[in-house]
């Protein structure tokens, strides 16, 4: 169940593309459009999966697909922050930066938190849907 992990891949792939700035700079709703497609796109596979494969998703199974969310989160954010130290929007060697990595680690092992909980659920949900219909 590694496509849950590359839909969140390629869901923050315009955030790894673009300087923070710019980031920065969208309208507030396309901030939370961004932050809603973020959170959907990796659950939304994984009911498709479920759905499309008929194969039984247990707990473990579900887990399993889960945690592939949090690993891919905390690279992505570090992988930013590390993007914008190489591009000089963080100066490098600073607290700054250091203040920029630590940050990002937290919030992308919340994220990934949420996002595993998410994926598992939606993988449980997928099966569940597909024993009750006919």
């Amino acid at each position: 169940m590694l496509f849950p992990a590359a839909a969140t891949f390629l869901v923050y792939l315009p955030e790894l593309a673009t300087d923070a700035g710019q980031m920065a700079e969208l309208p507030t709703p396309a901030r939370w459009a961004q932050m809603v497609l973020l959170l959907g796109a990796a659950p939304v596979v994984a009911v498709a999966i479920a759905l499309r494969t008929r194969a039984d998703v247990d707990r473990r199974a579900a887990a399993a697909a889960g945690l592939a969310q949090l690993a891919v989160a905390v690279v992505l954010v570090r992988l930013d922050v590390w993007i914008e130290v190489r591009t000089g929007y963080l100066l490098a060697g600073s607290g700054e930066e250091a203040m920029a990595y630590g940050l990002s680690t937290i919030a992308g092992v919340v994220g990934g938190l949420v996002l595993a909980v998410l994926v598992g659920l939606a993988a449980r949900l997928g099966t569940r849907w597909r024993v009750c219909a006919p």
